[in-house]
């Protein structure tokens, strides 16, 4: 009765080979061998992204003066599709001789989905879990080496026909679209956009390699209601808070937003600077409706205390 809920994985696989040895006549002459292989029917881990790819086609040549790869492509478990290309070189380093590449690649179609987002480690999981993101990405990039003969990825990503669901509640946002880019491990979140009925909602900031994460969630047009109370991070402990302020009012009415989401690194939780711009709202006191519109002013929440300013 068990069902996979992952298709199957198998590391490795086989491929044709060929190597050429040439050896000069004389004595301490030096072997020469040029090998060449063919890939397809590989699977693959990248060592520096742990997500399972398939090689369907590609030959890979290796010899004295360095490599070259043609013709590659991968293709993920889920969909998505990646051409790969370009040279690598010989490089002598104080400890060892090292081969430093120079690798295009393109992809298109690749779902982020929970996969993709395990993949990322544990950083990156626990941003893209959080805000409960399903979408299609495109990538185009190099990989190349650092003077240490490192290799590192720089890449742009275009992210579209997405969804998110914030914090694991009920607050859907659609239509996301953006780019994103990353160089070695340091993630830039150019900017992503997405909707909510009338509401725009925008995404942006940065995921540095071993630093605090600074992202913020911005939102223009958005309509109070009791869902949108889902967009407040559980770790911040102001849900239950805002719900005692707002239900017993039957609080509507539409707002701007800014919410700065933030660490210190080191896996401490998530903390939090919330700004609210409200335009118009409605309460009920005492059985009587009040209206307020034309509203300026706005209302900070850090932490454990809620400012109002100039509202």
């Amino acid at each position: 009765d068990l069902k996979l809920t992952r298709p199957v994985f198998d590391l490795g696989g086989k491929t044709n080979m060929y190597l050429t040895l040439e050896r000069k006549l004389g004595e301490n002459v030096r072997n020469i061998i040029d090998a060449r292989y063919e890939l397809q029917g590989v699977n693959v881990l990248l060592k520096n992204w742990a997500y399972p790819m398939q090689l369907s086609s590609g030959v890979f040549t290796l010899g004295p003066d360095g490599g070259k790869l043609q013709d590659a492509i991968m293709v993920g478990l889920r969909g998505g599709e990646a051409s790969i290309s370009g040279n690598m070189y010989w490089k002598q380093f104080p400890s060892k001789k090292k081969l430093l590449p120079e690798i295009k690649f393109t992809g298109t179609n690749f779902p982020v989905d929970d996969i993709v987002i395990q993949s990322l480690g544990d950083r990156g999981e626990k941003i893209l879990s959080s805000l409960g993101l399903n979408a299609t990405i495109d990538a185009a990039g190099m990989v190349l080496a650092n003077d240490l003969g490192k290799p590192y990825p720089t890449l742009q990503i275009r992210v579209r026909d997405g969804k998110a669901q914030p914090f694991g509640g009920n607050f859907v946002i659609n239509d996301l679209t953006g780019y994103i880019a990353v160089q070695d491990k340091d993630v830039q979140i150019t900017q992503i956009t997405g909707k909510h009925e009338k509401a725009i909602f925008h995404l942006s900031g940065k995921v540095p390699k071993d630093k605090p994460v600074d992202l913020t969630f911005s939102g223009e047009n958005v309509q109070l209601t009791p869902t949108v109370l889902d967009l407040i991070p559980p770790s911040a402990n102001k849900r239950d808070d805002a719900h005692r302020i707002i239900d017993p009012l039957k609080l509507t009415g539409h707002f701007d937003m800014a919410l700065r989401l933030f660490s210190d690194g080191n896996g401490t939780p998530w903390k939090s600077q919330l700004r609210l711009s409200p335009r118009d709202l409605h309460a009920v006191v005492r059985d009587q409706t009040i209206k307020l519109s034309q509203m300026k002013g706005y209302i900070d929440v850090v932490g454990d205390q809620i400012k109002l300013h100039e509202l």
